[in-house]
């Protein structure tokens, strides 16, 4: 609770706490980061950089992409 606590004195929302929750599990499920799914972890002081994560959708089906989505180097 004391990180918690400690982050909604800073000003974080509910909000704030259930996007964290949603992009590191996106990241860490099924991978050896999984472990790292707890509170203490979360919501320690590094929660405002995983808050400012840009998000990747990596499960993007590839029929989704048009041809000039796709860059080439020459």
């Amino acid at each position: 609770m004391s990180c918690i606590d400690a982050r909604v004195n800073e000003g974080f929302t509910l909000d704030d706490f259930y996007k964290v929750i949603d992009i590191k599990s996106k990241q860490w499920l099924n991978t050896d980061m999984e472990q790292f799914l707890r509170p203490h972890t979360l919501f320690s002081n590094k929660f405002e950089g995983y808050l400012n994560e840009k998000q990747i959708d990596y499960k993007k089906d590839l029929s989704e992409i048009t041809p000039w989505e796709v860059e080439f180097e020459y």
